[in-house]
């Protein structure tokens, strides 16, 4: 069955005849609606001091920013605030993927953080062998399971600056 495909795409070709089957879009995520500035209180923000743990203050936040570059990149912008304020940060280009947006280590192509994009929220994952240092992050804070509302979505331009 494959040898008669291949004779017949041969064919095709010795006869100058071009044919090609139309896929469907691989890429049903517009980046454009997630684009933005979003800003929470930092959920894994605790300071301990002892046995006693206490949340940060309402003044720490966590922000994410997607910039659309194009259809399939984005500018990806991370900066958490976890345990003992050690801190977890981003920057770089993702991209897109069925579900969301990927960023991907240039030295360490299968260490990867995942953005999986729904219509009410943006929740991170982290893809990385565990017999590696866990990257983007200080000891003690992951990034994994991390949860943007879309509600937490700032209204009107703001700088990437932290």
């Amino acid at each position: 069955m494959a040898l008669r495909g291949l004779r017949r795409s041969a064919l095709f070709g010795l006869l100058g005849i071009n044919v090609s089957v139309a896929a469907p879009p691989l890429h049903p995520i517009d980046i454009n609606l997630y684009a933005g500035e979003y800003e929470l209180e930092s959920p894994q923000c605790k300071l301990q001091a002892g046995k006693l743990i206490d949340r940060c203050g309402s003044n720490i936040k966590d922000r994410l920013a997607i910039v659309r570059i194009d259809d399939d990149n984005a500018r990806v912008v991370v900066h958490s605030y976890q345990i003992n304020q050690h801190v977890c940060h981003v920057d770089g280009v993702a991209i897109r993927t069925k579900i969301g947006l990927k960023y991907c280590l240039e030295y360490e192509p299968e260490t990867c953080l995942s953005f999986a994009l729904s219509p009410t929220e943006i929740t991170l994952h982290m893809n990385v062998d565990r017999n590696h240092h866990v990257p983007f992050c200080g000891s003690r804070a992951t990034l994994d399971g991390l949860t943007f509302p879309r509600t937490a979505r700032l209204d009107g331009a703001r700088c990437l600056k932290h």
